[in-house]
């Protein structure tokens, strides 16, 4: 058995039980600091290194006093740190927290973005930093589905436009996974122009299928992959939608850089049709060529186009032809029955 200690004078015993106003007894406490005369007081303990070094810089200094003639933001709280950037503080309804923005500048580019985020902040209750900046993209994509079954259960979308679109989003979590994909980019806010190249790349050589007796085939409609990340993405940057990408965040799918829809050469450079050259076809042309090509050259029409015009199409300056629905002639009715072109 250990031999029993002997407190000295004036040392705790250990712990002992106090009683409360009312008169019950309190659970164990250490006795008061004062019973102990070995106990150093708090000046005479060593002050924390990192206090005397860094406590000085990074310590927030709220701004209350601001220059004649400029009204401080409602409710946004700036703070100056260390004399060389800018901390502005607020709450955030839609996130449900304190939100914190740094600003490299000086006191005007503080005040200035201090009141744009006041006047978001008032008038639909979120600044648009994003409530989740580094959410991933399995929750992005999770969140969005959850939306678009939403949508399909109020009647704004049909179901199968929901499995379509969980169905192209396996295609972009897949590449996702992939190590140089999951290294490089494991939030969504840090997808940018090389992501989407890579993406491309990736659904380009990707194959499905493999169960029939052909084996696997090439994936198509990588289009329609790509499409749908940049609805997802749209979404999520949409303080109406998901608010999960701050307002900075630019949308690396608006150009998804498919096939089609763009310029072919060289906008500014010379016409590849000149006026000589269409003198010189004129001239070539007979009698039935000349029904075909003149009002293509000279007014931008088919020769059947002006059978369609009547006397109320005619003007002073313009020459009008419309698409008559009720006639119902020519191959492209269903193209053009909905615009009229205009010549002068």
């Amino acid at each position: 058995m250990p031999a029993k200690r002997t407190c000295l004078p004036g040392e705790p015993t250990g712990r002992s039980r106090r009683s409360t106003p009312d008169g019950r007894s309190s659970p164990d406490r250490v006795m008061d600091d004062h019973a102990n005369p070995l106990r150093m007081t708090p000046a005479d303990e060593p002050a924390s290194g990192w206090a005397d070094r860094y406590g000085q810089k990074h310590r927030w200094v709220r701004l209350t006093a601001f220059p004649p003639g400029i009204t401080p933001p409602r409710k946004v709280r700036v703070y100056r740190r260390a004399d060389t950037h800018y901390v502005l503080n607020w709450w955030d309804p839609a996130a449900r927290k304190n939100l914190s923005e740094r600003v490299d500048g000086d006191l005007l580019a503080a005040l200035l973005r201090a009141r744009q985020v006041d006047e978001r902040v008032t008038a639909v209750r979120s600044a648009g930093v994003g409530a989740a900046p580094r959410v991933g993209h399995a929750d992005l994509v999770a969140r969005f589905l959850a939306d678009v079954d939403r949508r399909a259960q109020a009647g704004e979308v049909a179901p199968k436009t929901a499995a379509r679109y969980r169905t192209a989003l396996d295609h972009y979590l897949a590449y996702c996974a992939t190590s140089a994909a999951a290294t490089r980019y494991p939030a969504a806010v840090r997808a940018d122009r090389d992501f989407r190249l890579g993406l491309t790349a990736f659904l380009a050589e990707r194959t499905v299928g493999g169960t029939g007796p052909g084996g696997p085939r090439p994936m198509r409609g990588q289009r329609y992959v790509l499409d749908t990340v940049r609805a997802a993405f749209a979404w999520a940057a949409d303080p109406a939608g998901g608010g999960l990408l701050p307002d900075a965040f630019r949308n690396p799918f608006l150009r998804s850089g498919g096939k089609g829809g763009g310029l072919v050469g060289d906008p500014l450079a010379a016409p590849d049709v000149t006026a000589p050259m269409a003198a010189d076809l004129v001239r070539a042309c007979d009698a039935f060529q000349l029904k075909l090509f003149v009002p293509m050259l000279l007014c931008g029409l088919r020769a059947a186009e002006p059978c369609h015009l009547l006397r109320a199409d005619l003007t002073a300056e313009w020459l009008t032809v419309p698409c008559r629905p009720a006639w119902r002639t020519g191959r492209t009715f269903r193209k053009r029955s909905r615009w009229s072109v205009a010549v002068r």
